[in-house]
C-alpha cells in the first residue's frame, strides 16, 4: 500500500513513506486528503459486479418496519432540528 499526500485541489504533494511519521512531517494541512494505493496483486476486487445487487422496489422498502428512512423519521420527530 502507498499512502500520497494530496492538496486541496487534488495535486500531488509527496508520497508518504515512513510509517512512523505524523501528518506536520508530511506538511498536511486542512483540506488536504490521504489518497490510498493498493498494490497488493492479490487484493480483491472491490468493483467485481459478478454478484448481482441487492435491489428493492420503493413500496416494499416502504412496508419495512427497519429501515433507515423511518428510523430518521422518528429521530426527528423526537428532536427537529
Amino acid at each position: 500500500m502507498t499512502l500520497i499526500l494530496k492538496d486541496h485541489a487534488g495535486d500531488r504533494v509527496q508520497d508518504m513513506l515512513i510509517d512512523n511519521q505524523t501528518l506536520g512531517f508530511y506538511g498536511a494541512q486542512d483540506s488536504y486528503t490521504i489518497h490510498i494505493v493498493d498494490t497488493n496483486p492479490d487484493a480483491i476486487d472491490l468493483e467485481d459486479d459478478s454478484v448481482p445487487k441487492y435491489e428493492i422496489s420503493e413500496e416494499e422498502y416502504a412496508k419495512r418496519d427497519d429501515t433507515f428512512r423511518k428510523f430518521r423519521e422518528e429521530q426527528l420527530k423526537r428532536n427537529p432540528r
